[in-house]
């Protein structure tokens, strides 16, 4: 894929969108804030890091908490457990919050902590910037980035910028950055509305089923080499899923967008067919997005 910015829908069996062909309307805002905790790295906040804030929630919430983080550069990893659900992480916009690490797969030795897949992907998965395996969890106007090989001067390893595992996660107006697996869309029902995506081999990936909107993906790689969107991340040849795939574009623009070489047997979706991949009742059947904050 040539360096650039590709409007595109690509679905796989985790179901990855990113389009401009559709707009989806729902309420923000159904849900009630209980309480905002407020980041600032200069003091005038409640906590000076993110983490902090995150533990300071008790487990088993069921109330939505805000994290309000201000501006700047937070460099530290950042973890929300399965047990901390119903967290709100509200940034300044996407070029002024900005969470920072350069932690990378180094699969000579297993991982220190614990992890939720066998080593060695574990040391993949454990390089993330940014985890979250709780349900109910909403991102905002935030950067998260791992700035490990972003400009292609050290040796190629995986290392991801944000890690999403748990069910019913929003993001809206977010940045992931990165270059070898940027985004791990791992488990759960995600969405993800006026994102930008960037990196260049396999920059999204995972079992996760996720809409992408009006979202961005650029490929950084430079020629003569292509760059790779997406893979299924199978820990196995006997994991379940992708055997049942499908992929088509609809209504692409950009350098990328030239059918004219491509496959034959690249299926075109009439816009029935297309309305089923494209709709929200495609995980989101109860509406758990309007009950969100």
């Amino acid at each position: 894929m040539t360096s650039g910015v590709f409007f595109c829908l690509f679905f796989f069996f985790f179901f990855f969108l990113t389009c401009d062909l559709l707009y989806i309307s729902f309420a923000e805002g159904a849900a009630t804030v209980e309480k905002t905790i407020v980041v600032d790295q200069g003091g005038l906040g409640n906590f000076k890091t993110i983490q902090e804030a995150i533990n300071s929630i008790p487990d088993q919430n069921t109330q939505w908490i805000e994290i309000n983080v201000k501006s700047g550069v937070y460099r530290e990893k950042v973890s929300i457990p399965a047990s901390k659900p119903y967290i709100l992480l509200q940034g300044n916009g996407m070029g002024s919050t900005v969470i920072d690490w350069n932690g990378h797969s180094d699969n000579s030795s297993p991982p220190s902590n614990g992890s939720i897949v066998a080593f060695p992907l574990a040391s993949t998965f454990d390089s993330a910037t940014f985890t979250v395996l709780a349900e109910n969890f909403v991102a905002r106007d935030i950067t998260f980035k791992n700035s490990y090989n972003i400009n292609n001067e050290a040796a190629v390893a995986q290392a991801v910028a944000a890690l999403v595992g748990g069910d019913k996660s929003a993001f809206y107006r977010c940045g992931f950055r990165g270059y070898q697996d940027t985004l791990c869309d791992f488990l759960g029902r995600h969405y993800f509305s006026s994102c930008w995506i960037e990196g260049a081999v396999d920059f999204i990936f995972g079992f996760a089923q996720s809409i992408y909107v009006s979202s961005s993906l650029w490929s950084t790689i430079q020629g003569p080499q292509p760059g790779w969107l997406t893979a299924h991340a199978k820990l196995n040849d006997t994991s379940e899923g992708g055997s049942n795939m499908t992929f088509a574009e609809s209504n692409c623009t950009g350098l990328g967008a030239n059918r004219s070489q491509r496959v034959k047997w690249e299926k075109a979706l009439d816009p029935k067919q297309l309305e089923y991949f494209v709709s929200n009742t495609f995980i989101d059947k109860e509406g758990w997005l309007a009950q969100q904050p």
